[in-house]
C-alpha cells in the first residue's frame, strides 16, 4: 500500500521513522517532502498499523492524517 501521511512536524525523524516501519516490513519505503509537509510511505501496512508504527517513532498521527493511494500496480509482473 501507499500512504500520504500528514505529519504534525516539519522536520521529521525520518531514521526513527525508517526503522519502526523497517522493524515492520523490511521491504517499506518512505520519504519526506517539505514543500507539501507530507511523508510518503509505500508498505504492507495497513492504516492502523501504520498509525502505530508512526507514534512508536514519536511522530504520532490521526488516521484521517493518513491518505491511502489508489494502487499503480498493472500486475504485469505477477506480483
Amino acid at each position: 500500500m501507499r500512504y500520504d501521511v500528514r505529519l504534525a512536524s516539519p522536520s521529521p525523524n525520518l531514521a526513527a521513522i525508517r526503522a519502526a516501519l523497517g522493524d515492520a516490513d523490511p521491504a517499506a519505503m518512505t520519504d519526506f517532502d517539505r514543500t507539501t509537509g507530507l511523508l510518503r510511505v509505500s508498505a504492507t501496512l495497513g492504516v492502523a498499523e501504520l498509525a502505530r508504527l508512526l507514534a512508536s517513532a514519536d511522530q504520532p498521527v490521526a488516521l484521517a492524517q493518513i491518505m491511502p493511494l489508489p494502487s499503480t500496480c498493472c500486475g504485469g509482473c505477477g506480483g
